[in-house]
């Protein structure tokens, strides 16, 4: 599960984190920062692919007047 923070240990004001479980009726795991995501600034609203290889991020990483969406694949 991907999701917005503004936990301890991120790098900014609001970070994108995951966590996992081994099996659908496992406990969550300790979320950890998806750091090559994250600026020192606000980030928000992961949205991942299914195959997970595409993601969209909101954030605020100098954008005129607020916020633009970001994009990242591998």
């Amino acid at each position: 599960m991907y999701f917005q923070s503004d936990r301890p240990g991120g790098k900014g004001s609001a970070d994108i984190w995951m966590t996992t479980r081994s099996m659908p009726t496992a406990a969550f795991g300790t979320p950890i920062p998806i750091s090559p995501l994250n600026a020192i600034t606000y980030d928000a609203d992961p949205w991942l692919s299914a195959d997970q290889r595409f993601v969209m991020i909101v954030g605020e990483r100098g954008a005129v007047g607020g916020f633009d969406i970001y994009e990242a694949t591998r």
